[in-house]
């Protein structure tokens, strides 16, 4: 498991605890990002990426 979120908090977000969610979705961002740059071609790409969920 990375080391910015804890077991505890995946859990907690696996039963819907909104806040949970929130805080794995937000922690996730950046690694999301750095993983669609090395998928798309391009930057406009990766934009549209994170809009359509695909290069």
């Amino acid at each position: 498991m990375p080391n910015w979120v804890s077991e505890q908090l995946v859990e907690s977000a696996k039963r819907g605890h909104v806040e949970s969610i929130s805080a794995v979705v937000y922690g996730a961002h950046p690694h999301v990002q750095r993983f669609a740059r090395t998928l798309c071609a391009t930057p406009r790409r990766t934009l549209r990426t994170r809009r359509r969920r695909r290069c």
